[in-house]
């Protein structure tokens, strides 16, 4: 482990019109110290040609790089790939179609530099729509100096925060106590930002900044918004499921956590089928979902869902939101 060496790992899959954005923004960078690991997963398109032309411009930078290919195994297998060659102190993954302001390493490494004993900080990220080019807004509204982020490993099991990865930085020291061998759970769509997060969250503090230092692509071809059928998009919901409920085993000790998550994918499901299936599919998934709602609004909430369509309960909870608010 290299003192002061920030690893970059990315995975890279289809993104040739993606990231000379992201490789810019890394050419940009105030901070030097720097080591780029990137992994094409088996891109059929000009991923790899776009790499390669950028490799001597990255040296030239004084950049340690490290380009490495393998057949497609999805985001989580390249990750899993990649960290076996990370010699950095600290590290950041992020996704090839987002890219980063020219003093976003820099600012990370000073706050961990400035408290050690803080496992992994995040930056605020604007939100970028791929259609428009237009900000979207950013993931963190009111935060404007440094805070620890008290609770963090429950919001992230529960999907209620982000996690982006271009916003995370984590201290390497730390994260080999909690994943010792660098391994994560593979599958082709595995979501590998849990099984990275998850471990540190629970053991060590993760501090929020304020600073936008990053920018996070919506694209509706990722594979997070691809699914198409219905069947498509409770296989996601599973796959999501299974990735949490093994991080969580591998952590140990984790029953009341992994109760949590597969309660809230019961209702996650339901709200999937409420928002794309007919009435007559919905209610077997309500009949499901109604114990585990936790409130009479909740209650009343899933059954707007049942009877109207997306359109109508859309509408019904802005005139709510309005009589709440007396406007």
């Amino acid at each position: 482990m290299q003192k002061d060496l920030v690893s970059v790992l990315s995975p890279c899959y289809n993104v040739a019109p993606y990231i000379p954005r992201l490789l810019d923004s890394l050419l940009a960078q105030t901070y030097k110290n720097l080591e780029i690991i990137l992994v094409n997963d088996g891109s059929t398109d000009k991923t790899a040609e776009v790499i390669k032309k950028y490799i001597p411009r990255l040296e030239q930078e004084g950049y340690k790089v490290i380009f490495l290919e393998q057949e497609n195994g999805g985001q989580s297998s390249a990750i899993n790939n990649g960290l076996k060659y990370v010699t950095g102190e600290f590290l950041t993954w992020p996704d090839s179609d987002d890219w980063i302001t020219p003093d976003s390493i820099e600012k990370r490494v000073r706050f961990l530099l400035e408290h050690p004993d803080v496992g992994m900080v995040r930056s605020n990220i604007e939100r970028i729509d791929e259609k428009s080019g237009n900000t979207a807004g950013c993931f963190e509204q009111n935060v404007t100096a440094p805070a620890p982020i008290d609770g963090i490993y429950e919001q992230l099991a529960l999907t209620r925060t982000w996690f982006a990865p271009v916003g995370y930085m984590v201290r390497m020291a730390m994260f080999d106590q909690v994943l010792p061998d660098r391994e994560i759970y593979v599958s082709r769509r595995a979501g590998q930002n849990w099984q990275l997060l998850l471990p540190m969250a629970i053991n060590y503090p993760c501090w929020q900044m304020g600073e936008v230092l990053g920018y996070y692509l919506m694209r509706m071809a990722s594979h997070s918004h691809s699914q198409n059928s219905l069947e498509e998009r409770l296989q996601y919901n599973k796959m999501c499921e299974d990735v949490e409920v093994n991080t969580l085993l591998r952590i140990g000790n984790q029953e009341a956590m992994i109760q949590k998550v597969r309660d809230s994918y019961i209702i996650k499901n339901y709200e999937t089928v409420a928002r794309y299936a007919s009435i007559s599919k919905k209610y077997p998934y309500f009949k499901m979902a109604y114990p585990h709602a936790d409130s009479v609004r909740h209650q009343c909430d899933m059954w707007m869902r049942l009877i109207c369509t997306e359109r109508i309960y859309r509408i019904i909870k802005k005139i709510i939101r309005r009589i709440k608010n007396g406007i």
